[in-house]
């Protein structure tokens, strides 16, 4: 009876609070209007994405996925049934229909169609079996003696033998079909081990054995269908930030659940499990609400995961507790135990001690700890754990700020709760746990959550790598819901407890009631507060006193809008160049007195009851004005005027900002897309354009669609077939004799004829998405292959240096990497040179990872060049933290001519200081004879630049290079 009352209390609270959010506006509202578009789409047989329950009832992942759609948009849809896919395409080519989805991109077809900007889903090429097939998921070995089967026109032919080649599978065996039917048909009856199809066509109940070339699909639409296209991107949008998850939800529905999710274990981790009875898992203590001991007994979720896994397996668990991560890898490493269940170490220790790190199983949230009431600028220490002492120190990135490390999180808060420190960094659900169950911590609270998070996994004993591949394919991930429900389960069990301690002891308990109760009205006067102090910080800026975009946007589309009358508004963002370098040279404390400068500046220039400014993520400010006091754009070059003076006043250095604007039309009241065109306008601002000042206007937009399109034909091309390797040879002035060479990258485009494009045109996009490194070591590898083949015909060779982008540098394995390509094709180290920029080693190199790379490249003998050398800030303190090999000037120190005299000098003592370091002089740029006469008065003999060679094919470079020794 307790217990039913204890629930129907807790449903009624619940209950309660999702009245409050309803009646808040925090649930997800639908877009209504007096009159809708409809909208013709072509419906065409597809399983999972079209299909009909009945006459006239259509569902599948495409219809609901346009029913959200709807919740964003004035549309009413209207589907025009055909036979297939290619019937759909011709009724949009016929205006027939105004949409169909489902559509990867290609050159060609964005020739005829117009595509979303955003994608709708995603799809992949899979390689599936029927349920009784013994073949493990990308078993390789296995899949060498099998047949494959696929129809004719299938369209990822090369990328599945790709896929294969790349996992040691050359010639694989495939039979070729007519449809798709046939092709089920013969996995049916046994003609083929395995189909090759997109993982739509995969039937119920098949399992998946391999996956490759995932590829997102858009809706498209006939030219010149613009409403239509606006519609649908804006809801598009508008649906992926308010429902993130719907598209996975989507694919798991209707593809995922068709799949036969049986583990198939290789036949060594079958013997495995058949000889293994017991393994031996420690744990420590204190990690609630993952691993924590109670009453002599491990507890929490990761054991009742495990507990899991033993039950799927056979397997039986013993626990062990262990002190701490320094005594567990000790154990793994003696083999005294087979896993570690919660992995806090530093990253790079497994590979230190031999052992196994499994994937992430929970990502947990840091949070920043005070007491109440205190600023950030006061603060002088910082307390963490061990294994968060790099984030703490990224974090602060001011040597003002002392990081102190303790043992466990509870020590950290003990510490500022002892004055020991001012703050805390660590376990967000831990810290959480600690501050509402003890009663000592009542003065300390969570100032912000921190965006980044820290992945748990666990570690498998080097000599177990059965056990491994065990629980990457059974290790499953513990979600927030799953911990949020945890943690209840906690707090109701703990009231229960309690209910039955008062009613077995009435007789004491009811002698400290009062006092209870007054405990209770604390707490709750406390909870009220917060309660207010949230809602406050929801539209304040946590670290300077200005609105956030929440404020911005909940008074401009309330107070200021619909007030407008005939006044013209603008959105304008915003940045601030070059602030990260900033932050880096003079510190973390100094970077929020900056912004802090800003958000004062921005305040005395927006103010009317009219105007309204706020800050947004990172460097970057918003805010919303209107023409009552003048034009918007002469109003906004004297804000950025006064700004950069006031600035210059306060800190001493010429700091620019850059402003978008975007004018809101007079029927639109939607703020969010507004700030989103003047952000984007930021990114075009021009190097020649002297008031930073870009205004989003109709040839912006058409250039943004260009970008669209162009990221959209980078991401569909392929490296080897769509880039080429340039050379720009070195040249001694004394001799003009080539001695090496700067390897560059260029791009074939296919839609211009093969037209060469500069990296301008891909290396921005690519440096985004990260494909950027697989550009650089495909010009390693055609740098490698060319010198290889004329040291094998005896031909001359020079030393080429390869440019590297600074991703490679924070990757633990690049060096290793770099020295395997050298080793495969047989280059001798002093052939190739890893160029680096200054500005690499300034704002990269606080982070060990990247000093121990270069560290790492030199002691293996490579060449380091440092490019762009005077180009940045404090360019002597480069060549005190990199021991390279060459030096490149920028042309820079060319091209100033305003003291030559004392240009002469700096230059000669550069000269003379590498000299004496033994690093060879490169002068960048050299264009005139007027250049090469300074060179030699300075003491440089190479230089690179159009006076002696342009960037050429391989062949010319060659051609050019076998005449240089007649």
């Amino acid at each position: 009876m307790k217990n039913r009352r204890l629930k129907r209390g807790l449903s009624f609270f619940l209950c309660l609070i999702i009245a409050v959010c309803i009646s808040a506006g925090i649930m997800p509202h639908t877009v209504r209007a007096e009159e809708k578009r409809t909208v013709k789409v072509a419906f065409f047989p597809m399983n999972g994405y079209h299909m009909m329950a009945g006459k006239g009832i259509y569902t599948g992942m495409d219809v609901e996925y346009l029913e959200a759609l709807c919740n964003y948009t004035n549309w009413d849809i209207e589907y025009v049934e055909c036979e297939d896919w290619d019937a759909a395409l011709k009724l949009v080519a016929d205006h027939k229909a105004d949409l169909v989805g489902s559509a990867q991109y290609s050159a060609e077809r964005a020739a005829s169609y117009q595509y979303a900007d955003l994608s709708s889903g995603y799809t992949f090429g899979i390689i599936a079996t029927n349920p009784n097939s013994s073949l493990a998921y990308e078993d390789f070995d296995a899949m060498k003696e099998i047949t494959f089967g696929m129809v004719r026109t299938y369209v990822r032919r090369e990328e599945f033998l790709g896929y294969l080649s790349d996992n040691g599978i050359a010639s694989p065996k495939i039979r070729e079909y007519d449809s798709t039917s046939d092709l089920q048909n013969a996995l049916d009856e046994g003609e083929v081990d395995a189909l090759v199809h997109t993982f739509m066509e995969i039937k119920e109940g098949q399992r998946l054995i391999g996956r490759f070339a995932p590829r997102p699909f858009y809706y498209i639409t006939y030219e010149g269908n613009d409403d239509v296209m606006r519609d649908l991107n804006n809801a598009i949008a508008d649906l992926k930030m308010n429902e993130p998850e719907l598209e996975t939800q989507l694919m798991n529905r209707f593809y995922q659940s068709k799949l036969d999710k049986t583990v198939v274990f290789t036949l060594d981790e079958k013997e495995y499990l058949a000889e293994k009875n017991t393994i031996r898992v420690g744990y420590l203590d204190s990690y609630y609400p993952f691993v924590y001991e109670e009453d002599g007994e491990c507890k929490g979720l990761t054991k009742e995961m495990l507990e899991g896994i033993a039950a799927l397996t056979g397997l039986t668990i013993s626990w062990q507790k262990v002190e701490n991560p320094q005594e567990a890898r000790t154990a793994l490493g003696n083999d005294e135990l087979d896993v570690m269940s919660y992995c806090v170490h530093a990253e790079g220790s497994s590979h230190d001690h031999q052992l196994s790190r499994i994937k992430d199983y929970v990502q947990v949230p840091l949070v920043f700890v005070t007491k109440e009431k205190t600023e950030l600028e006061s603060i002088e220490t910082l307390a963490t754990v061990d294994y968060l002492s790099d984030k703490a120190t990224e974090l602060i990135g001011s040597t003002d700020i002392k990081v102190q490390t303790y043992d466990t999180p509870q020590d950290c808060l003990d510490a500022v709760k002892d004055e020991k420190a001012d703050a805390v960094m660590c376990d967000g659900y831990l810290t959480e746990y600690l501050l509402s169950s003890q009663m000592r911590y009542y003065d300390l609270a969570i100032e912000s959550v921190l965006s980044d998070g820290l992945g748990i996994s666990m570690t498998v004993s080097g000599s177990n790598p059965e056990l491994a591949g065990i629980l990457n394919k059974t290790l499953l991930t513990i979600d927030a819901r799953a911990i949020s429900d945890y943690m209840l389960e906690s707090n109701v069990y703990s009231l229960a407890s309690v209910g039955i301690f008062i009613e077995d002891h009435s007789v004491v308990i009811i002698l400290i009631l009062i006092m209870i109760m007054l405990i209770i009205l604390l707490v709750a006067l406390h909870i009220i507060r917060d309660a207010k102090k949230i809602q406050h910080l929801m539209y304040k800026d946590v670290e300077i006193d200005i609105g956030n975009l929440n404020y911005l946007i909940y008074t401009g589309k309330k107070n200021i809008l619909p007030e407008r009358s005939a006044q013209q508004y603008a959105v304008v963002y915003l940045n601030i160049s070059q602030f990260q370098r900033y932050k880096v040279i003079y510190g973390w404390n100094n970077g929020q007195k900056l912004l802090s400068l800003i958000a004062d500046a921005l305040s005395q220039c927006i103010k009317g009851k009219n105007e309204v400014c706020a800050k947004a993520d990172g460097d970057h400010f918003v805010f919303l004005m209107s023409d009552e006091n003048g034009p918007i754009p002469e109003r906004v070059r004297k804000i950025r005027y006064f700004m950069e003076e006031r600035i210059f006043e306060e800190i001493g250095s010429r700091i620019e900002v850059q402003m978008g604007i975007y004018f809101i039309p007079p029927n639109s009241d939607d703020l969010r897309s507004a700030i989103d065109c003047a952000s984007q306008a930021i990114d075009f601002i021009q190097n020649d354009n002297p008031d930073n000042i870009q205004i989003y206007d109709d040839d912006l937009e058409k250039a943004i669609r260009e970008r669209h399109e162009r990221e959209k034909l980078l991401d569909s091309v392929d490296i080897d077939e769509n880039f080429v390797t340039y050379y720009q040879a070195k040249v001694d002035v004394n001799t003009e004799e080539i001695v090496g060479a700067e390897a560059l990258v260029r791009f074939l485009d296919p839609t211009a004829s093969g037209a060469v494009r500069s990296p301008w045109f891909f290396i921005p996009y690519y440096e985004q998405t990260g494909k950027v490194t697989d550009i650089d070591f495909f010009v390693l590898r055609c740098a490698c292959k060319m010198l290889r083949r004329r040291l094998d015909s005896g031909e001359k060779v020079v030393t080429i240096s390869c440019n590297f982008s600074r991703i490679h540098f924070v990757k633990p394995d690049f060096a290793i990497r770099f020295e395997q390509v050298l080793n495969e094709y047989r280059i001798p180290k002093e052939l190739i040179e890893v160029e680096i920029t200054e500005t690499l080693v300034m704002e990269e190199m606080q982070e060990n990872l990247a000093k121990q790379t270069l560290d790492d490249l030199h002691a293996k003998g490579v060449r380091l060049s440092i490019d762009d050398f005077g180009a940045g800030y404090s360019s002597l303190g480069v060549i005190e933290k990199i021991p390279a090999s060459v030096i490149k000037l920028d042309r820079s120190f060319l091209l100033n001519q305003k003291d030559r005299e004392r240009q002469v000098k700096i230059m000669k003592s550069i000269v003379e200081l590498a000299d004496n370091l033994g690093s060879q002089i490169v002068c960048e740029g050299v264009e005139t004879d007027a250049d090469v006469e300074l060179m030699r008065e300075i003491g440089a003999r190479v230089a690179q630049g159009y006076r002696y060679a342009k960037p050429v094919s391989e062949m010319a470079f060659e051609e050019r290079l076998s005449q240089s020794v007649e």
